[in-house]
């Protein structure tokens, strides 16, 4: 009928004000975080670090960066330093071997590179 297609439009934009006050929420409650954190002067793995670690356990490697919670996308290699292995990871450097605490158990890293731009 005429009037789904303007029903469809309403449903949409009300999705996109919806997304906007979440923004806007983001926004306000943001914080800037400086590049001056001694840890990445020295090698350790801080908010924006590439790190590529060595599963002990399994033994293959792989490499992720640590970002924000909002950021985070474990599947596409970006964990956030709030989670457990976020925590696990962060202020170390390449050469440490970490264990974090997961719901199968407990995990085994070895910290291989840690690249901080």
């Amino acid at each position: 009928s005429e009037n789904s297609e303007y029903d469809e439009a309403k449903t949409e934009q009300g999705k996109l004000y919806s997304k906007i006050a979440e923004i806007k929420v983001l926004l306000e409650n943001a914080e800037i975080v400086e590049k001056t954190d001694t840890g990445a002067a020295k090698g350790a793995v801080t908010l924006g670090s590439v790190v590529k670690v060595r599963d002990l356990d399994e033994d293959y490697e792989e490499t992720y960066t640590i970002v924000g919670s909002q950021e985070a996308n474990p599947m596409e290699g970006r964990v956030s330093d709030d989670s457990p292995f976020g925590r696990g990871l962060y202020g170390h450097v390449a050469g440490d071997k970490i264990n974090v605490e997961a719901p199968a158990g407990e995990l085994h890293f070895e910290i291989l590179s840690v690249e901080n731009t």
